[in-house]
């Protein structure tokens, strides 16, 4: 049976699920020990197969005779795409006509994927390659988790996957990161991966999570500029998606989360960036028009940078959220300092964020 690969960077290719040999499959589910960047429980009927550079693992499903269905995880950090990208996408390739941003959120579920929460979205179609008219089921799961959107994916055989999403919502719910490695994806998993343009996770991010241990060493790889960190920021571990994270707090436990990240060229463009970080603080987008009003210059040792300060709130929570960035373009890549957190510690740390950001030397190139 031919299935149609969706790729959250890619256009649709076409593959072969390879057929289950009657090999017996575990009676009960039993978590799998990796090195990989998260774990699970594998629920029973599915089979690991070999993964990719783009996927963290990759399952197949053969629970009914002459069905299948395939359960992929994907991880793509910084510039996944807008929410009406991915389900647009989608929907194309299962034959459905492209619906408005708007409707959207009505269309998506709350789910429980380990410790967090993100947002699920179901579609029924027929693959646009392959066996034309065949019912095919796409549920995916995204999670937005230090700054890298994660996509678990079952797609297949519609009566297949209608019937095996009890089995994927309790996989999900089974998912932990490994915060021991203090990483998202493995070197490896990133080698030749470029972000897509367009982001703004508005839509399913959950908002900022402040967890961790405060006090925990973590050693810098010091693969970023020279900098001169302030004195009360703590650093955390930080998965390869970022350049370094940090963390800071006031004497009323109130914190803040510093990110700094990098990607090539102008890294999805000013416009997306923010919008994304608007939906972080439950926001809507603005277009270039309104993006001018908010952005102030900073001098910076090599040229401005771009300085954005929003106040809003977490979308779950309710609580209030400050931002305060700086956007710095450099001739072939772009670096983002994020301060985000309680209102009154991003008020205090502004000044300190605009001073650590100046005291970056950057290489010349």
């Amino acid at each position: 049976m031919l299935l149609a690969q969706i790729n959250d960077r890619a256009q649709v290719s076409v593959y072969h699920v390879p057929k289950e040999k009657t090999a017996a499959v575990a009676e009960a589910p039993a978590p799998v020990v990796s090195s990989k960047p998260l774990d699970w429980v594998t629920p029973s009927g599915w089979k690991e197969l070999p993964g990719d550079s783009m996927r963290v693992a990759t399952f197949a499903i053969t629970a009914q005779p002459g069905k299948q269905a395939q359960v992929t995880i994907v991880p793509i950090g910084g510039h996944a795409g807008t929410m009406a990208d991915n389900v647009n996408r989608w929907r194309n390739q299962l034959g459905l006509e492209p619906i408005e941003p708007s409707v959207i959120p009505g269309q998506l579920s709350s789910v429980i994927v380990g410790s967090d929460r993100g947002q699920l979205y179901e579609v029924a179609g027929s693959l646009q390659a392959g066996e034309q008219g065949r019912g095919t089921r796409l549920t995916v799961a995204i999670l937005s988790r230090d700054d890298t959107a994660w996509f678990f994916k079952m797609i297949g055989d519609d009566s297949l996957v209608a019937e095996q999403k009890p089995a994927f919502l309790q996989f999900l719910k089974s998912i932990s990161f490994n915060q021991a490695n203090n990483r998202t994806l493995s070197t490896e998993d990133l080698a030749g991966r470029a972000p897509v343009a367009g982001a703004d996770f508005a839509s399913i991010h959950k908002g900022m999570n402040l967890g961790g241990d405060f006090s925990a060493p973590v050693v810098d790889a010091g693969n970023h500029p020279k900098w001169q960190v302030p004195a009360n920021w703590k650093q955390v571990g930080a998965s390869p998606m970022l350049a370094a994270k940090f963390q800071v707090s006031d004497a009323g436990n109130q914190r803040a989360e510093i990110n700094v990240s990098t990607s090539s060229g102008l890294g999805g463009g000013a416009v997306a960036n923010i919008n994304r970080w608007r939906g972080q603080l439950g926001l809507g987008p603005v277009d270039q028009a309104g993006l001018d009003k908010l952005i102030s210059n900073v001098d910076l040792a090599r040229g401005k940078g771009m300085l954005v300060d929003m106040n809003g709130a977490d979308p779950e929570s309710g609580d209030s959220r400050r931002l305060v960035a700086l956007i710095v373009p450099l001739a072939d890549q772009t670096w983002f300092f994020k301060l985000m957190g309680s209102a009154r510690v991003v008020e205090k740390e502004k000044a300190a964020l605009i001073q650590f950001v100046q005291s970056a030397q950057f290489n010349a190139h």
